[in-house]
């Protein structure tokens, strides 16, 4: 359930599928365990892309918290996790 897990409505998660779908990265197949179901597949193009996007978020956290030791990013996280379970509790 995409709505949920990227907490956004169906609308906007229609128009996101769409548009991904036109630009080639995706592509749509029925679930043949539940027709109801459609199952979202990558494109090479999608593909490619997400690959691109992955090593540019990797590059830019390594700058970002570089400047923590390995200790205080220890502790961001801790920190982070524990914000993050509690926001998850008050949905």
């Amino acid at each position: 359930d995409i709505e949920g897990l990227l907490s956004i409505t169906n609308p906007s998660v229609s128009s996101i599928i769409s548009s991904m779908e036109k630009k080639d990265l995706i592509f749509k197949r029925k679930d043949p365990k539940d027709k109801r179901n459609q199952l979202l597949y990558l494109t090479k193009p999608g593909y490619e892309l997400a690959k691109e996007s992955s090593k540019v978020m990797i590059e830019n956290n390594q700058k970002t918290f570089g400047v923590l030791n390995e200790e205080e990013q220890n502790q961001l996280n801790t920190l982070l996790t524990k914000l993050f379970e509690r926001s998850e509790d008050l949905k």
